[in-house]
C-alpha cells in the first residue's frame, strides 16, 4: 500500500517529524510535572487546572496528528524497522498521556468530593 502522507510530514525519518515527536513528549512530561504540583481543584478556585485542561486538549490534538502518521506507515509496511521504532515511540508518548489522564481524574475527582477524596487516587511521584 502506498499513501502520500507528505501533507503530514515528508517521512518518518525527517527532522521535522522527529522534532514534533520529541516536542510532544517534552510538553506532555512538562504538563504532567506541573499537574502533580498543583493544589486541589475547587469550584471556587479552578486555578491552574483550567489552563492545564486546555494544554492537555492541544497536546491531544498533536498526539492524534502524529499517531495517524505513524499508523499509516505501520499499516503500509509492518516490517519496516523505522515505522516499528516510531510506533514504539508512540507507545511511550501514550504512557505519558495515560499518566496525564490519571492526574486529571484525580483533580476532578477531588473537586467532586469537596477535596476529601485524596485516598481514592493518591498523587504519585513522577517517574522519568
Amino acid at each position: 500500500m502506498d499513501w502520500d502522507l507528505s501533507d503530514f510530514f515528508p517521512s518518518l525519518t525527517d527532522r521535522s517529524f522527529r522534532a514534533a515527536f520529541e516536542q510532544l513528549q517534552a510538553d506532555a512530561k512538562s504538563l504532567l510535572e506541573d499537574m502533580q504540583g498543583w493544589p486541589e481543584l475547587t469550584a471556587e478556585a479552578p486555578g491552574a487546572w483550567v489552563e492545564g485542561l486546555k494544554r492537555y486538549e492541544a497536546l491531544s490534538a498533536q498526539r492524534s496528528h502524529l499517531s495517524s502518521f505513524v499508523s499509516c506507515h505501520r499499516a503500509a509496511d509492518g516490517t519496516d524497522p523505522v515505522a516499528r521504532r516510531a510506533d514504539a515511540d508512540r507507545a511511550k508518548v501514550g504512557a505519558t498521556f495515560s499518566k496525564l489522564r490519571t492526574e486529571l481524574v484525580r483533580g476532578i475527582g477531588l473537586a467532586g468530593r469537596g477535596g476529601h477524596g485524596r485516598a481514592h487516587l493518591p498523587r504519585r511521584a513522577a517517574r522519568t
